[in-house]
C-alpha cells in the first residue's frame, strides 16, 4: 500500500511539473508591449449642438493591428486619467508587427465644429519580439485647424451687427458666423469666438453695418489650402483702418 501511494505521489509530481513546464513554454511564445500613449489638448470645454453630446477629445478610441490588418485590442475609452485595465502595464501579444492607431472618439472631426471640436489623432508601429517587452510611445496632436476671430475694440464705435462668417473650401464642410459682442469691451481686442474646421483652404467674410450711413459692408479674403496644416492655430484680428474705403474697415 505504501508502494503504491509513493507511485501516485511521483505521478501526481510528474502531471504537475509538466503542466508548470507548458505553462512556461506558453508564455515564453509570446512578447510584450508597453503603450505610452499622450495627448497634447488644450482646454476648451463649452458645449457644441451639432457634435455628439457626450464628445470630449480626450476621450480615445486605440487599436492594435496585427501585420495582417486584423485587431488585436480595441478600445473607446482611454484617458489619461483613467485607463482601461486591458492596456496597463505590458499587454501580451503575439511576436510581429502591430499598428497603434489612436484618434478622439465619438466624431471623425470631418466637419466645423465650435470651441470643443478640437480632434486629435496619432500612430505608430511596434514589432513585438518573443519574451521581451516593447514600448510603443503615442503623441496624439490636433488633427484639424483651429481658428480664433478678435475685432478691434474701436469696431463698438463705428459699427453694429459685426461678424465674420468662415467657410471651409472642403465641400459639406458647415458655414461658422464669429459675432462681435455688442457690450462696451475693455480689452484691446475682443474675441468673436474659437472654432475648429478639417484642413483644407479657409474663407473669410466680415460684415458690418454703419453707425453713421445705417449702410452694410463687407470685406473677403481667403487662406488658401496649400497654406493650411493639421494643428495649425489661425488667429484672424480686424481692426479699423484710419482711412479707407467702405467706411474705414
Amino acid at each position: 500500500m505504501k508502494k503504491l501511494f509513493n507511485i501516485c505521489l511521483m505521478l501526481l509530481g510528474a502531471v504537475c511539473l509538466y503542466s508548470c513546464s507548458s505553462e512556461i513554454e506558453e508564455a515564453e511564445e509570446y512578447g510584450y508591449l508597453s503603450l505610452e500613449l499622450n495627448t497634447l489638448v488644450s482646454a476648451h470645454t463649452r458645449a457644441v449642438t451639432h457634435l455628439p453630446g457626450e464628445y470630449d477629445a480626450r476621450t480615445l478610441h486605440v487599436e492594435l493591428r496585427d501585420a495582417s490588418g486584423n485587431i488585436a485590442l480595441q478600445t473607446d475609452e482611454y484617458r489619461e486619467d483613467n485607463v482601461p485595465d486591458a492596456f496597463k502595464g505590458n499587454i501580451r501579444l503575439t511576436p510581429g508587427t502591430y499598428t497603434i492607431e489612436a484618434h478622439s472618439a465619438g466624431w471623425d472631426g470631418t466637419d466645423a465644429g465650435g470651441e470643443n471640436a478640437a480632434y486629435y489623432a496619432g500612430s505608430t508601429t511596434a514589432t513585438v519580439v518573443k519574451n521581451t517587452v516593447k514600448s510603443a510611445p503615442v503623441t496624439c496632436t490636433l488633427a484639424n485647424v483651429k481658428v480664433t476671430v478678435n475685432y478691434d475694440k474701436s469696431f463698438i464705435d463705428y459699427f453694429t451687427n459685426v461678424k465674420t462668417l468662415a467657410s471651409s473650401t472642403i465641400p459639406g464642410v458647415k458655414e461658422l458666423s464669429f459675432n462681435m459682442p455688442e457690450d462696451n469691451p475693455t480689452a484691446t481686442y475682443v474675441s468673436g469666438g474659437t472654432a475648429y474646421f478639417p484642413v483644407g483652404g479657409l474663407n473669410f467674410r466680415l460684415t458690418v453695418t454703419s453707425k453713421a450711413s445705417s449702410q452694410n459692408y463687407w470685406k473677403d479674403f481667403s487662406i488658401n489650402a496649400s497654406e493650411v496644416h493639421a494643428r495649425d492655430y489661425f488667429k484672424v484680428n480686424f481692426k479699423v483702418a484710419d482711412s479707407g474705403t467702405q467706411d474705414g474697415i
